[in-house]
């Protein structure tokens, strides 16, 4: 494919597209006319070209030369060096007549830094936000190609997330985490960022309780948007929507994200007393919920044990309840808690029944029950949502029957 000099060459624009999207063209390129950048019907003369032999780089409006230079800028290192100098003295002379010189220079300096850095290669993808802006303009800020970049990122995100709405902050947080995985970089707030990519969990009764306490706090001021919240409440407690899916959750956080602004409750936020939507719908993230997985095991007649209260089983209570074969295939002589893990939740129920008569016998009570767990094991989802209704800061043994 033959390079594309300038913005008469770029006949179908991608060129230019690419080129404005990172360097924001003044008002009066903006507003230029086709004939205006390019030239009309007419040849122009020789003299009015960048590059008198190629007949590139027109310089006959001070938006042709502005463009010009741009196209210029981007492709110069490909261009031969006997070349280079003698279009350069010509845009800058022609940049000179229409008095924009020093925006020519600057634009240049510019591009020479961002090619040094390797900027212009970057998607915004690289970037950890990318601010589109009108007339399809668009700028790149906290680029993401290296471990300290991410870190930078991931501090300045933790400044100043309040500033944007939870859909840009999603993203955002998104594409951090993604990188801070790719370098293998520590980031800042890393609850921060995890909540605000939705990845964790909730019950659904703490979704409906954070909509009923804005339905409440809005009552008197803005009746309407309290109904609204109210309706959205009864549907969770209904169980119309499904809050341990992460799609109907995120997209519920950018809808609660909105009702906070439109209704001045996000000036409750921390002093307040309300949480932020990411606070409530992924309050458990998915680390957390990990680690919940990681410590407690469940049977198929819906008990929940927390591993470390299982350690305290001995071997000749466990053959004495459960027969040899068990006791062997667990340990033998000594208890290994890591494999009694991972047979207890292949257990048939009437050997999980006698699992459960055994650790009551022992003094070993359940961490908690799921009543439909008798034909389904529980889901990673469900068991993430049963440590956020026991909140994982105070981890108990209880007994209480616990509908998640």
């Amino acid at each position: 494919m033959s390079l594309i000099l300038d913005h008469t060459q770029d006949l179908n624009g991608t060129n230019q597209h690419r080129l404005t999207q990172l360097y924001t063209p003044p008002e009066f390129v903006k507003q230029a006319s086709h004939e205006q950048l390019c030239g009309g019907e007419e040849s122009l003369p020789p003299h009015l070209f960048g590059s008198v032999s190629r007949r590139v780089y027109p310089c006959h409006t001070k938006a042709a030369t502005w463009m010009s230079a741009l196209f210029f800028g981007d492709v110069q290192s490909q261009l031969p060096p006997s070349e280079v100098a003698g279009i350069k003295s010509r845009l800058i002379k022609s940049a000179t007549h229409w008095n924009i010189q020093p925006d020519v220079e600057a634009l240049w300096e510019k591009m020479a830094a961002d090619a040094a850095t390797g900027m212009l290669k970057l998607a915004d993808d690289d970037f950890a936000l990318v601010w589109q802006g009108d007339n399809d303009s668009k700028e790149r800020h906290y680029p993401l190609r290296n471990a300290v970049e991410v870190k930078m990122a991931s501090h300045w995100f933790g400044q100043y997330h309040d500033q944007f709405q939870f859909d840009d902050k999603h993203v955002m947080a998104k594409k951090i985490l993604a990188k801070a995985a790719s370098f293998g970089a520590m980031v800042e707030n890393q609850e921060l960022l995890d909540q605000c990519a939705g990845y964790g969990y909730c019950a659904a009764a703490e979704a409906a309780a954070a909509w009923e306490k804005r339905a409440g706090l809005t009552r008197q001021r803005h009746a309407d948007h309290a109904a609204h919240a109210a309706g959205v409440a009864a549907s969770l407690r209904s169980c119309t929507f499904e809050a341990r899916d992460q799609g109907v959750r995120v997209k519920m956080a950018g809808l609660m994200d909105q009702f906070d602004r439109q209704t001045g409750l996000d000036k409750l936020y921390d002093d307040g007393g309300l949480e932020r939507p990411e606070q409530v719908l992924f309050r458990i993230t998915e680390k957390v919920a990990s680690e919940f997985l990681a410590n407690h095991v469940q049977t198929t007649t819906g008990a929940v044990y927390e591993k470390m209260a299982l350690a305290s089983l001995d071997i000749g209570h466990i053959r004495k309840w459960l027969g040899d074969d068990f006791a062997d295939e667990v340990g033998g002589v000594m208890l290994d808690t890591t494999k009694l893990a991972e047979i207890v939740p292949t257990l048939p129920r009437p050997e999980a029944e006698m699992f459960e008569r055994m650790t009551a016998a022992a003094g070993i009570p359940t961490f908690a029950r799921e009543k439909t767990a008798a034909d389904r094991g529980l889901t990673t989802n469900e068991l993430a949502a049963l440590a956020a209704q026991y909140g994982q800061e105070q981890v108990l043994r209880r007994n209480q029957p616990v509908s998640v």
